[in-house]
């Protein structure tokens, strides 16, 4: 009996261990689904929902983004402490100024969305309309031209930028050898100029 109980106990931590990883693997899949599936560069809106995010620790101010590389380790050790694992997709947050009403230059810190139901609460991305772009470049692109695009569709559209931007490559060397169709999206929460 005590020999079952322990093979028992051996399967459900290796089940545990495997749906951790399909946790990992199902969100990789979905962003590039979602890639393949936008298929081109483009800008848009959509209601989006909340989603429980991890927040890593803030970016040093100095740190330019080709350096952003050498701040993933203290992104990776926070995940570590949390039991997160770090095959999650990372993203970068741009801060939302309230007080200037605008988005920071540059990211503030890493951020991996959390499959659902499979972890505590940490950061909650807020629900409502966010303006969307999606970008073809590699690691160290120039996003400028990006955020040039959807501020341009914000003002032509009626919109103001009421919240943080999230940066991620819904398409990346997991999904794609060639680093040039690496597609990048960035949200930017907005809301109605009324």
């Amino acid at each position: 009996m005590e020999l079952l109980r322990e093979q028992e106990h051996e399967l459900t931590g290796q089940i545990q261990k495997l749906e951790r990883i399909k946790g990992m693997v199902q969100p990789r899949l979905e962003h590039t689904a979602q890639g393949i599936c936008i298929g081109k560069e483009r800008i848009w809106t959509a209601d989006c929902p909340e989603e429980n995010i991890f927040l890593g620790p803030a970016l040093p101010e100095d740190c330019e983004l080709l350096d952003g590389w050498n701040c993933l380790p203290a992104f990776y050790e926070a995940c570590i402490e949390q039991n997160i694992p770090i095959g999650l997709t990372v993203g970068s947050l741009v801060e939302y100024d309230e007080g200037a009403g605008k988005l920071s230059d540059k990211p503030a810190r890493y951020f991996c969305r959390l499959p659902k139901g499979q972890y505590p609460d940490f950061h909650t991305k807020p629900a409502g309309k966010y303006a969307i772009g999606t970008k073809y470049m590699g690691y160290g692109g120039n996003t400028a031209v990006l955020y040039r695009q959807i501020f341009d569709y914000i003002e032509e559209h009626g919109l103001t930028v009421c919240g943080n931007a999230y940066e991620e490559f819904l398409i990346d060397e997991i999904g794609e050898k060639d680093i040039s169709r690496y597609m990048l999206q960035t949200a930017i929460q907005v809301k109605d100029n009324k």
